[in-house]
């Protein structure tokens, strides 16, 4: 648990302090570890419809790059948007 608290990268996740619930605490664990999997993935089309893109310059090719780019600009933000997520912790609902 000491280690868990020294985690720069959970810092800002209030999920992660020792005042969340249980509940939440699982709900935000297992968000974040569902976020760090999609952005593992998209990493990994990313490269691959780069590599894509190099040996065929089309259109086609080019708009799939900007697709999974886009993918990956939008999970950057995503929050937990989870219903209930909160509120066993005493905080407000997502809306």
């Amino acid at each position: 648990m000491d280690w868990l608290e020294g985690q720069e990268s959970l810092k800002n996740e209030w999920f992660a302090w020792p005042v969340a619930a249980a509940e939440d605490a699982e709900r935000g664990w297992l968000h974040v570890l569902n976020r760090h999997r999609k952005a593992k993935a998209l990493r990994s089309e990313l490269d691959r419809v780069t590599e894509a893109l190099a040996d065929d310059m089309t259109d086609e090719a080019y708009d799939r790059f900007l697709a999974v780019k886009a993918e990956m600009d939008a999970l950057e933000g995503e929050e937990a948007n989870l219903e209930g997520y909160g509120i066993p912790s005493g905080r407000e609902a997502s809306a």
